[in-house]
């Protein structure tokens, strides 16, 4: 294993601009920066003349642009333009006609070979023929070793069996308890626990005095937003195009969230402060699976419990698509080179952290707060970064778990969010009321 302080340091610097991101997409339908590569050679003997394909990005165009280059100096035969996002992602509202003109471009016919679709609501449009199903080009390709992914993932982007779109990064919510708080309440650490359980605690903690009279749930509001995306999924059927939030369960739900006092900010660039339990002023800490704090996963001198899995109520092991994911479209002329690209994104590589444009990759690639599909990939990570053994294991252990995609299209979250508040902060309507109109809301997305 290397020396990581340094590296570590590096990372942290951008800490702060992934917050920024994942508040954007998180609090709207939940979203984060790897690198430093020597790439593997796809196999593209099979393309004999020179073919051009086009790739249509969203997120981190600056590293698209610069992997793409990469690929262009293996793949020779190959040469990709990447076309960049119409306006700079800044705002919820810039990602929406980023979306919105993809999709136009799409149906008219003149969309790109490849699309990054993380702002696409991909689960709607494969039902329209406009994407390729992928494992038909992943079983015809005799190197692609379908072992080597976490497959139990991509079965969870399926529909009716087939595959349309790919991420080449996941992640999934990981809490720390306050292991004081619940050997006073007699309790073992789960290894699991999900919204009813974390309100149920609380609520008996502070019934039994053991927190503080201000105390919060978490010191950080982006605790809320994971479990409120995590409960939101368990209403919307993407397979059946089916809301059902009008129910008793939703409004209770809602009733139970306004009751629980959560922290105004969103936290520290410091892990370790967020998980800090000596102040009795919180009962459990939520955050993104991922590599950059891995080691402070198993720091418990602040009174953090092991990492306890955050999954939905349903039971579902749920997990976040996190950054890009990419589909081919349909109307591609060139889908076998297509195919060679999309690969060469998720197939394992050697790492080398001191490579000169370590910088572009850390600040642009969304793998340091994420999980690679590719478990080689993760085992060499792992390696890499990794001061605990055990951690490493729980990690692999959770990722072969996960089975359910929280995915709500950014323009029905930022319409549930403008409901929702109605309720929440401005107590203008009741939780039923607020229950309905969301229905009401989605009942017109879902059939759009």
């Amino acid at each position: 294993m290397i020396s990581t302080n340094t590296l570590i340091m590096k990372l942290r610097k951008h800490k702060q601009a992934y917050m920024k991101c994942i508040c954007i997409v998180l609090s709207l339908a939940i979203m984060c920066c790897l690198g430093g590569c020597e790439h593997e050679t796809s196999n593209v003997s099979s393309l004999e003349t020179e073919t051009t394909i086009t790739l249509s990005v969203a997120f981190w165009p600056d590293y698209m642009q610069f992997i793409t280059e990469q690929f262009m100096e293996d793949n020779p035969h190959i040469k990709v333009e990447v076309k960049q996002p119409s306006v700079e992602m800044s705002t919820t509202e810039d990602l929406m006609k980023i979306s919105a003109d993809m999709i136009t471009e799409l149906m008219s016919g003149e969309g790109s070979d490849i699309c990054s679709v993380e702002i696409v609501p991909g689960y709607k449009f494969t039902r329209s023929g406009l994407f390729v199903d992928l494992y038909t080009l992943m079983e015809s390709d005799n190197d692609f070793n379908s072992a080597d992914y976490y497959t139990n993932v991509l079965k969870a982007y399926e529909n009716d069996g087939a595959l349309y779109w790919t991420p080449i990064a996941f992640s999934n919510a990981i809490a720390r308890l306050n292991a004081g708080v619940m050997a006073d309440l007699g309790y073992d650490i789960p290894a699991q626990i999900d919204f009813k359980e974390i309100y149920d605690l609380f609520m008996e903690a502070e019934a039994e005095n053991l927190l503080g009279s201000d105390a919060v749930v978490d010191k950080k509001s982006m605790t809320k937003d994971y479990l409120r995306g995590y409960e939101h999924r368990k209403y919307i059927d993407t397979e059946k195009l089916e809301v059902s939030f009008d129910s008793e369960e939703f409004a209770e739900f809602l009733e139970k969230m306004k009751s629980l006092p959560f922290a105004e900010s969103r936290g520290t660039s410091n892990h370790a402060d967020e998980t800090d339990f000596t102040d009795n002023k919180s009962l459990i800490s939520v955050f993104s699976n991922s590599f950059i704090d891995m080691n402070s996963y198993a720091d418990t001198e602040g009174g953090g419990s092991k990492p306890v899995q955050l999954i939905s109520s349903d039971g579902a092991n749920t997990f976040m698509k996190l950054g890009a994911s990419f589909a081919i479209a349909s109307g591609s002329e060139n889908k076998e080179a297509s195919w060679e690209f999309i690969k060469y994104l998720l197939a394992e590589r050697d790492y080398d952290f001191e490579d000169e444009h370590s910088d572009n990759y850390y600040e642009n690639y969304p793998l340091w707060w994420a999980m690679p599909i590719n478990k080689n990939n993760f085992r060499k990570l792992a390696e890499a970064l990794s001061e605990n053994d055990d951690i490493t294991e729980q990690m692999s252990e959770i990722n072969e778990t996960l089975d359910t995609l929280h995915y709500i299209d950014l323009s029905l979250d930022y319409q549930i969010g403008e409901i929702e508040a109605d309720y929440y902060e401005r107590d203008l309507i009741s939780a039923e009321e607020c229950a309905r109109q969301i229905q009401d809301r989605a009942e017109i997305w879902i059939k759009e």
